[in-house]
């Protein structure tokens, strides 16, 4: 998580912003067709990465979950006295 952190930091010192694609964790009975590199196999195996995403300060997760992920996001950053911006979306298919 250090390292993360240090990574998105550096990018927001940059000017940057810090976007993680295709953070999804679709089950095989719910799997929307991403092959294993795009997919972390289950919800929880997902949440725990947008978790990761959340706290480190990352500006942009995109993912096909934006449900359950924007539901993590709220429930995070409930009663912190900070502005914060996430932006949550559905990926691009092409």
């Amino acid at each position: 998580m250090n390292r993360l952190k240090a990574l998105v930091n550096h990018a927001h010192e940059l000017g940057y912003w810090f976007r993680f694609y295709t953070l999804d964790g679709f089950g095989p009975e719910t799997d929307a067709g991403w092959d294993k590199g795009y997919n972390f196999g289950s919800p929880a195996a997902a949440r725990v990465r947008w978790q990761a995403a959340i706290d480190a300060g990352v500006d942009m997760i995109a993912t096909d979950q934006y449900e359950d992920s924007g539901a993590l996001l709220k429930q995070t950053l409930h009663g912190q006295n900070r502005p914060r911006s996430v932006c949550i979306g559905p990926q691009a298919r092409s």
